[in-house]
């Protein structure tokens, strides 16, 4: 995927709504949370969050070029993805990453259940980015999702 990175077509760029790239990072984090937020679910709106971490590490770990050159594959998976934006909310008592029962509960599966599961790196793209974001509603509102996304059964 890397090495395929700034050799898209182009049309992703000729697309008429307007995308925000990395050049302004706190703007960027706000768009990958809108299009968390409007993702159809389905996995799409979690990678839609991790990818957009993925680049926005990238560029802190000092490869801005090779984050900036993923930034069109990025926008197309993120149009791709577009839902209707009902998240939903996670049920009352539902133990969510903000709670000890989510990570107790995380005990009983296999180490690689765990591991290579949505329950470590979906909490953590969001930690990663929404300390971020000063729009306090956004944060509800993506936590709540993230929550869904997360909730033990």
């Amino acid at each position: 995927m890397v090495r395929a990175f700034g050799k898209t077509a182009g049309a992703a760029e000729k697309e008429s709504d307007p995308l925000v790239g990395l050049d302004d990072e706190k703007k960027f984090i706000h768009f990958v949370f809108e299009e968390f937020l409007k993702a159809k679910g389905d996995g799409f709106d979690g990678h839609v969050m991790t990818i957009g971490h993925a680049l926005v590490e990238l560029g802190r770990m000092g490869h801005k070029h090779l984050a900036r050159k993923g930034v069109a594959a990025y926008w197309q998976w993120a149009r791709e993805s577009r839902g209707n934006g009902n998240g939903g909310e996670a049920s009352p008592g539902v133990p969510t990453p903000l709670t000890r029962e989510y990570w107790a509960a995380q005990a009983k599966r296999r180490l690689g259940e765990v591991v290579s599961s949505h329950t470590i790196k979906y909490p953590y793209s969001f930690y990663a980015l929404a300390k971020d974001v000063t729009d306090e509603d956004l944060k509800k509102r993506i936590l709540a999702k993230v929550s869904v996304l997360t909730a033990v059964n």
